[in-house]
């Protein structure tokens, strides 16, 4: 298959299981396909359930 754009290439045939590393700003977001700066068990578990209201009336609204 020809590769015309990389990058087109790339978004379009990859997933988010094919990302091993992310940083952002210098830093180190994700390592080895885990989160680096939020602790997953418990601040982030809060944090959705603190804006899971917020969003459900978003997409409520939307339909």
């Amino acid at each position: 298959m020809p590769i015309y754009d990389p990058v087109e290439s790339i978004v379009s045939l990859l997933n988010g299981h094919s990302v091993n590393d992310v940083i952002v700003g210098g830093r180190f977001v994700v390592r080895d396909g885990g989160l680096v700066s939020i602790d997953e068990g418990g601040e982030l578990i809060e944090k959705l359930y603190d804006v899971i209201p917020e969003i459900h009336g978003k997409l409520s609204n939307m339909v």
